[in-house]
């Protein structure tokens, strides 16, 4: 799995922990050495998405005021 399969679908899919995207991608978690690492991709994502969900909020402010 790459770091961008990982973020692919981390943004298609919500989910919350390493395991879950594990899951999303079809496939099982061994040691777990790599959970961190893909729940720092998840936060990523997710604040990506909340950062573009803001921007969009204060452009549709904008645009009634």
């Amino acid at each position: 799995m790459s770091e961008a399969d990982c973020e692919r679908a981390a943004a298609a899919r919500s989910v919350d922990a390493g395991e879950d995207l594990h899951a999303v991608m079809g496939a099982t978690v061994c040691c777990g050495r790599c959970l961190p690492t893909m729940e720092a991709i998840i936060d990523e994502v997710r604040a990506r998405h909340e950062a573009l969900a803001q921007g969009q909020a204060v452009r549709e402010r904008d645009e009634v005021a």
